[in-house]
């Protein structure tokens, strides 16, 4: 395992969760940084005697990007990195052999030379890997522990040994900050929920990008703006775990989000695209939101063209429900002029007669509002869906919501009020009018 190109690394994240890589030093054991670290490297029989390995800040491999203060410590590994940078069968990658190192603490050195110990790997502390077996990067973390005398309980000695597996090339096996290998909060889906047959709270293990990452299920949600849930189901995470999940383990090349959106300010959403693909050596595909709107924005003339038909068939309609409602009052009220003058004969006064005709009136109206009103709500909500469709002839994604404006609502409550108001009023001069005795005779005849 003490081989010369080996490395052990520090995984480091910065304010933003991207991960930057830390060469300590390799395996012989010598440090990256130099002096005045120095390590005196035993011969290959014989173990390594103790030292300190260390690496500079100002080596981090930032590959392009650079980071952005704090610095946090992630992750310890080794692994074994592709040097001279040839290719390399896929089969069968040059690999790292299993092995352990025995890791007395973690401290870092201020440029005034003074240390400060970051962990001491006590018994009881929180890098220590509590789960049986490797943790999810195939290494384990473990106290070291030796026999007491005549058979006492073990001793802690301060000191951490850590095993892994045989790490393929340019990747680490190692531990993360914390033992408890905790997953992410996750909102999946609700097509991804019914699929798995998962529920709320339940834990389960998904493969992203090619690595297993622990998750817990946290809630639900039927739509993410840019995927469409019929076609895919989706998870949303939390980046900085998810980043830390995905890149913990690689040595230079981590995985980094494939889709950005970018706030633009004051500035047009265009003008900024355009300037992304002016500066990128390879153009990216940018959507701008305002070139997306201004291809689905309507000719105001056809908008308003269609407004106007659709007020002249409600005024039309509202006109022929007005018209219907008055002539059955009338006619109503005339076929039971008899009737009329007979309790009026009986004693009733004209506010009474006026009462039962405004009741009858009211019996008629309000439930065939209120059921017209119920009945044209459904059908909208059933119909509208298939007739909103995209240029290609495919499903709306976010569906159209049925919107109930109560503004209008109201102005049409209001107008029906006045009619009924105008109808009531013409019927209290007609009550008025009967004459019982005249309308008897008619009756006689």
């Amino acid at each position: 395992v003490r081989r010369a190109e080996s490395r052990i690394s520090a995984r480091l994240s910065d304010s933003t969760g991207r991960l930057f890589t830390l060469n300590l030093g390799s395996l012989l054991p010598r440090p990256a940084a130099g002096r005045p670290f120095q390590c005196d490297v035993a011969e290959a029989h014989l173990p390594p005697n103790w030292c300190t390995i260390a690496g500079s800040l100002d080596a981090i491999d930032f590959t392009g990007v650079n980071p952005i203060l704090r610095l946090r410590l992630e992750f310890i590994g080794v692994g074994l990195p592709n040097v001279s940078g040839t290719r390399f069968s896929r089969t069968e990658p040059p690999f790292l052999d299993p092995g352990s190192v025995e890791i007395d603490r973690l401290e870092f050195v201020l440029e005034s030379g003074e240390s400060v110990v970051v962990e001491d790997f006590n018994a009881d502390s929180t890098w220590m890997t509590v789960e049986p077996g490797l943790n999810q990067y195939g290494a384990r973390l473990e106290p070291l522990l030796t026999p007491g005398e005549d058979g006492s309980e073990s001793q802690d000695n301060g000191i951490a040994v850590m095993t892994w597996t045989a790490v393929v090339i340019t990747q680490l096996r190692g531990v993360t900050v914390g033992s408890v290998n905790a997953p992410i909060p996750a909102i999946a889906s609700t097509g991804f929920m019914e699929r798995g047959g998962y529920e709320v709270g339940e834990r389960i293990t998904v493969e992203v990008l090619g690595n297993r990452v622990p998750v817990r299920l946290v809630g639900t949600a039927d739509y993410f703006p840019t995927l469409d849930p019929e076609f895919s189901s989706f998870l949303v995470g939390d980046i900085r775990s998810t980043w830390l999940a995905l890149n913990a383990n690689q040595m230079r090349n981590a995985e980094q989000a494939n889709e950005v959106w970018i706030s633009t300010g004051t500035s047009a959403p265009s003008i900024v695209a355009n300037e992304l693909r002016r500066t990128s050596p390879v153009p990216p595909s940018v959507i701008a939101q305002d070139q997306l709107l201004s291809e689905a924005a309507v000719d105001p003339l056809i908008s308003a063209g269609w407004r106007a038909l659709l007020a002249i068939a409600f005024s039309t309609v509202l006109t022929a429900s007005a018209v219907g409602f008055l002539v059955y009052s009338q006619v109503t009220f005339a076929s039971r002029m008899t009737e009329y003058a007979v309790v009026r004969t009986l004693g009733l006064t004209t506010r009474q007669v006026l009462g039962l005709v405004t009741l009858e009136l009211t019996l008629v109206l309000v439930p065939a509002v209120l059921v017209g009103g119920l009945l044209g709500m459904r059908m909208g909500a059933t119909i509208i869906p298939f007739l909103v469709t995209s240029g290609e002839g495919v499903r709306v994604v976010p569906p159209v919501v049925l919107d109930v404006d109560w503004q209008s609502i109201g102005v049409l409550v209001g107008v029906i009020g006045a009619i009924f108001l105008a109808i009531s009023i013409g019927l209290i001069s007609s009550v008025r009018k009967i004459s019982p005795p005249r309308v008897m005779r008619m009756g006689q005849n």
